[in-house]
């Protein structure tokens, strides 16, 4: 399985979405998901930091099956994320990786890439 790139740019305080497409690296046929026993998304300030990172994601919350046959998931980063963090105004650049388990308890790199958050500029009440 190859791991798709992932170059997604979000507002500090805002809800975002983004969808991720299982495939095979060899075939480039889309792989059935629907029998995978969990998927993370995992966000982080440096590669090496331990999980859960900032933010770790699950198929109990925060990531949905679109269509599973078809290898499409969709993440939801909330809107709280960073909201209290005293980020105002600062722009951060992170990393962001989404993994699958299989049903034979094989770990797999869906994909891989960069959150950059914008910092917001108003901070009404």
């Amino acid at each position: 399985m190859a791991a798709g790139l992932i170059d997604e740019v979000m507002d500090r305080g805002g809800l975002h979405k983004f969808r991720v497409e299982a495939y095979n690296a060899r075939t480039l046929a889309l792989v059935d998901i629907t029998t995978y026993t969990n998927i993370w998304s995992t966000i982080k300030t440096v590669k090496t930091d331990a999980d859960p990172g900032l933010l770790q994601l699950t198929l109990v919350s925060g990531i949905a099956l679109i269509d599973g046959p078809n290898g499409l998931l969709e993440v939801t980063i909330p809107d709280t994320f960073l909201g209290a963090s005293g980020t105002y105004g600062v722009t951060q650049h992170l990393y962001i990786d989404v993994k699958g388990k299989d049903a034979s308890g094989g770990h797999w790199m869906l994909a891989t890439g960069r959150l950059t958050i914008r910092g917001d500029v108003t901070r009404a009440t």
